[in-house]
Parts: structure tokens; C-alpha cells; sequence
């Protein structure tokens, strides 16, 4: 918490300043120009096997992100595929095009009593929940969609697409709730890495998710801000929200975890939980059902959207991640 207290008695402006000078401390820190899915907004052939009556196409993602995420970073969150194999993003991506929001937080967060970096995670989500907006204005799919031409291409778009974009607009998921946490987090001299897996809930279907790993205090702990968890009175109104966390015992975010976690795939499963507020106590209740997390090396095509196709199984081998 070394840096909060370094901003709680600044002004403003020397806020600012601070964090400026930060960033630029952060931004060259890696060389890697995309996040997500390595595919282009134009349908283009894919490397495609039959697999025990399954197509598999072979695409790269980068779906393990350490650190900073810079500016000029491109996020690809979105994959379309028709039958012959071709497949697109069709327009579902976006630059890291501001760095805005991270002042604009540690303006913020100075005018509260911050005594551990629990609630410091408490903050940061009520602040991206604000800045994003909480009414759809429309989705993602919707504010990116691209131009078509006579030859039934997509177009260059003129400007760009941005995280910017999604400021007030209601249309922020998970992706770009992760993305600006880690950055806040990394402002914060926490480390943190980016996932993009998925996640299960009890007997729920298995959804692409993204959300975030992080090393502090000698713990290493998952924490999901987007799916999170409920805050409730004693007569069972809901109050507030609050991120996940699952605590990873004996775990240190090394080789040896990419390895099991993310290389071989290995879940990750916590109790799933709510918070009550008792006596003026806030206890956490265990739910029944479990949530599941893991990093998966084969995506089923079915949680996409599809181009003329109906019921062909086409799943997507993943590969080359980092």
C-alpha cells in the first residue's frame, strides 16, 4: 500500500504527475503486440485437421498476460468461422488507446480510508463498474461492427477501435474489466496476470471468461471482477457487489504454474460464496455449487458466433501460448 499513501496527500495535479511518470516506467515492459486471438478482421484459411469426426482449427492465442498491458496493445476478443475453415474476428478487437482511467482511479481512491489491499479490490471495482456504465447502450459486437464493401470485405475502419470506446456505454465484460484492473493493480506495484480461460459455476455450462492471477503478501490469489460475488442484509437485500477471490495455496506464479495451469490445463476450483452483513458484521456464506476456472487448449466453437453453419461441431486447437 505504499503508493496509496503516497497519493492520499497530493493534489490533483501531482497526481498526475506521479502516475505519468509511472506509466512510463511500465509501458516498455513487453513486446508482445496482441491479446487474445492471433486472427484478422477479414476471413482468412485456417490449419484444420479432422480429429475423431471433429474439425479442429489451429489458431494462436495469447491467453497469459503478465504485468502492465501498454498503450498500442491489441486486444482480439472475438473469433467467426464458416465451413471451409476460414476464420475472422470480424471486427471484435480494440486498441489500448487511453491510459486515462488510471488517473482518474488514483483521483479517486485518495479520498478513501484504505487500509489493506482487500479493499483496495473492493475500490477498484466499484470504479470500473462507474466508469463503464451499467445500462447497454449496445453490445461489443454492435460498436465494433465493421464496413463492408462491394467485395464483400471488411474495411480498414478510419478510426480505429478503442478501450476508450466502452467508457459510459454499459457493454464492458470481462475482458475489458481485466485488462483495466491489471493495469491498476500494476500502478499499485501489485503484480498481476491476465487470463483468458474459462469458467464454470455448478452445474452451469462452461463459459469463456476472462479475469485476473495475482502475487501479494506472499499469497497468490485468482481474483474475478466481473463475475462477482453478492452483498446482502439480514433480510436478504442485496447492497453491493464485491470481486471474487480464491486464495491458491502453495502456489508461486512461476514456470511450474504456466505449466500445470495453463500448459496442461489444470483447473482451478473454489468454493463459490456471498457476503452477508450480520450484527454489523460482514461473514461470507459458502454456497453450495462450485466455480471452476481454467485456461482451455480446446475451445468449443459452439460459444462463438457462426457464419453460415448450423450444427457442424468445430472446436479451435490453441496453441502457442504465452
Amino acid at each position: 500500500m505504499n503508493f496509496y499513501n503516497e497519493l492520499i496527500n497530493l493534489t490533483d495535479d501531482e497526481i498526475e504527475q506521479l502516475v505519468r511518470y509511472k506509466i512510463d516506467m511500465l509501458e516498455p515492459t513487453s513486446e508482445e503486440t496482441f491479446i487474445g486471438y492471433d486472427i484478422d478482421y477479414n476471413f482468412n484459411k485456417a490449419e484444420s485437421k479432422d480429429v475423431n469426426g471433429t474439425t479442429v482449427f489451429d489458431v494462436n492465442i495469447r491467453c497469459f498476460y503478465p504485468g502492465y498491458i501498454s498503450k498500442g496493445k491489441k486486444i482480439i476478443f472475438g473469433m467467426f468461422y464458416d465451413r471451409e475453415g476460414n476464420v475472422s474476428n470480424n471486427g471484435c478487437y480494440y486498441y489500448m488507446d487511453t491510459d486515462d482511467y488510471i488517473v482518474d482511479f488514483c483521483k479517486y481512491i485518495k479520498q478513501f480510508s484504505i487500509e489493506s489491499e482487500a479493499e483496495l479490490f473492493e475500490y477498484i471495482l466499484d470504479f470500473l463498474r462507474d466508469h463503464y456504465g451499467y445500462i447497454p447502450v449496445n453490445s461489443r459486437e454492435e460498436m465494433f461492427r465493421m464496413i463492408v464493401n462491394s467485395k464483400e470485405k471488411n474495411e480498414k475502419p478510419i478510426n480505429e477501435h478503442g478501450i476508450s470506446w466502452f467508457k459510459g456505454r454499459g457493454n464492458a465484460l470481462c475482458t475489458e474489466y481485466s485488462i483495466m484492473a491489471q493495469n491498476i493493480l500494476s500502478i499499485f506495484d501489485i503484480s498481476s496476470y491476465l487470463v483468458i480461460g474459462s469458467l464454470k459455476i455448478g452445474a452451469t455450462e462452461k463459459e469463456l471468461h476472462a479475469y485476473n492471477i495475482i502475487s501479494t503478501n506472499n499469497n497468490v490469489l485468482l481474483i474475478d471482477f466481473s463475475n462477482y460475488v453478492k452483498v446482502f442484509d439480514h433480510d436478504f437485500n442485496k447492497l453491493a457487489v464485491s470481486p471474487f477471490i480464491g486464495e491458491l495455496d502453495d502456489i508461486e506464479l512461476d514456470e511450474d504454474f504456466v505449466d500445470n495451469y495453463i500448459l496442461n490445463q489444470k483447473p482451478m476450483i473454489f468454493e463459490n460464496y456471498d457476503y452477508y452483513i450480520i450484527n454489523n458484521t460482514l461473514v461470507r456464506i459458502s454456497l453450495e455449487d462450485k466455480r471452476t476456472y481454467c485456461c482451455d487448449g480446446i475451445i468449443n466453437m459452439k460459444q462463438y458466433n457462426e457464419k453460415n453453419i448450423s450444427d457442424c461441431k468445430i472446436c479451435v486447437k490453441t496453441n502457442n501460448i504465452n
